[in-house]
């Protein structure tokens, strides 16, 4: 039982985690496994640190650049299941309110 429930946790946490790269219009394969979701940039956004960055500091939401874990992860980035859903929620709001606000 205990295993269902954190399942169900990572699984709400993940759909939430998804919401936001989908608003950053980034794409990702929902069959990952693992404790992290981890999304390609659009082509549009030719430099994905500094487009993290610009979320970082206009929506105050921290995204892990996929560079840090090699050559491989230059075009990605890295969201966390062990973040509250509250938290995953507000940040949600963030990059809603940051988008509507750069246009």
């Amino acid at each position: 039982q205990w295993h269902e429930a954190r399942n169900q946790v990572y699984a709400e946490r993940r759909k939430l985690i998804w919401s936001i790269f989908d608003e950053l219009g980034f794409t990702y394969d929902r069959d990952q496994v693992g404790l992290f979701v981890w999304a390609k940039a659009p082509e549009s956004v030719s430099d994905v640190e500094g487009f993290l960055d610009e979320v970082l500091s206009g929506a105050h939401v921290f995204i892990t650049p996929g560079f840090i874990f090699g050559s491989n992860g230059r075009r990605f980035a890295r969201c966390s299941l062990c973040t509250q859903n509250a938290q995953l929620e507000q940040a949600l709001e963030r990059v809603i309110r940051w988008k509507k606000a750069r246009r």
